[in-house]
């Protein structure tokens, strides 16, 4: 398996669904050419698809590729429906924002970090949840049944483990630095409470001189939903250091960063927050796209340029090395990105290889 493919399979473990586009931006690769590498993945049995009218193709991880990953979506069922897969392609785009775009989420993220953004810094909502399910001793793949059942007698000694998972994680403890079960919020809808997972974490440790919280929390929302917003903003009660008051050195995040689908959304959630934004910051999703755009166009026209460049080194009999540092006529120009170059001729790579033994 190559290094691209590995690629493309890390990525889709971390996002869960994924598109031709984000493979793309993720790999720096052309639409054109990450279609046949994830086509050539799913022939494999590595990549499965989902089709829904209205948004593109959405690409996750078969049982294969997670065994062969390790995967983190292992305890996570893949039929999901349309709307939840969309948040979770949208929740995708803000991660490829941190790491390969432009704006204000990226600028947030390298500011905390103090340095480049990597894939390995975010923690989905699905390692969240398995990490917290792994601390309570059994796999939870379906929270939202389980919660609208929580008030029923059967459920009473499952809610109490997580009451004391809960009240446990409001301390901060050094040698809890790592421990991503801690991430999750109690939270209340309605009568209702439940846990609630963020759509995305920045994990960063606490500060060793002051114990604060920094990592970062990213809530995605599509639509107007007040009733979901004020139970997510319950939930982050007494949990953001930013806000400060007595709770700053048992927060679990410092903020919490809400991107919002549309003017509409965005105004919503402001309201919700009223004139203290409590340590809660407010962005809009279309920030995402411009940035997405020119990058697109930009990695098509270089892939037509080396298209171009592959052609005449064919015509003119050039070779490359591959990583087996074996000799083979240039014919798509993968491996001599990969390796040590196009040559012009055998001898030229002959030569090179000599000096490399």
């Amino acid at each position: 398996m190559g290094e691209e493919h590995l690629a493309a399979l890390l990525w889709t473990d971390k996002a869960r669904y994924t598109s031709v586009e984000q493979v793309a931006v993720y790999l720096e690769s052309d639409t054109r050419s990450t279609a046949k590498l994830l086509g050539r993945l799913e022939a494999q049995g590595f990549m499965g698809k989902k089709s829904y009218g209205g948004f593109p193709t959405a690409y996750f991880l078969t049982s294969a590729a997670k065994d062969l990953l390790d995967a983190s979506t292992k305890a996570v069922d893949e039929a999901s429906g349309p709307g939840a897969i969309r948040h979770t392609i949208e929740v995708g785009w803000v991660m490829l924002t941190a790491l390969r775009g432009e704006g204000p989420v990226r600028s947030v993220a390298k500011e905390a970090l103090g340095r480049e953004v990597e894939l390995s810094d975010f923690l989905s909502e699905s390692e969240v949840v398995r990490a917290a399910n792994k601390r309570l001793g059994e796999q939870l793949t379906d929270l939202e049944r389980l919660a609208r059942k929580a008030a029923s007698k059967a459920f009473t000694a499952k809610w109490e483990g997580w009451e004391a998972i809960a009240s446990e994680a409001r301390f901060a403890k050094p040698e809890d630095e790592a421990d991503d079960s801690k991430l999750w919020l109690w939270g209340a809808y309605g009568a209702r409470t439940h846990p609630h997972f963020p759509d995305l974490v920045l994990r960063l440790p606490r500060d060793p001189a002051t114990g604060q919280a920094r990592s970062i929390a990213f809530e995605v929302e599509r639509s107007v939903k007040p009733a979901s917003v004020d139970s997510i903003l319950k939930a982050y009660e007494g949990q953001l250091a930013a806000a400060g008051g007595e709770d700053e050195q048992r927060a679990r995040y410092l903020t919490a960063l809400w991107l919002a689908g549309d003017d509409r959304v965005e105004q919503a959630v402001r309201a919700r927050l009223g004139d203290d934004p409590r340590g809660h910051k407010v962005l809009s999703l279309r920030q995402t796209t411009d940035w997405k755009r020119t990058l697109l166009a930009g990695l098509e026209t270089e892939a037509e340029e080396r298209r171009a460049a592959n052609a005449a080194a064919r015509a003119q009999g050039a070779v490359h090395i591959t990583t087996a540092r074996r000799i083979t006529p240039c014919r798509c120009g993968v491996e001599c990105r990969a390796r040590y170059g196009r040559f012009p001729t055998e001898q030229a790579a002959r030569e090179l290889l000599e000096e490399l033994a």
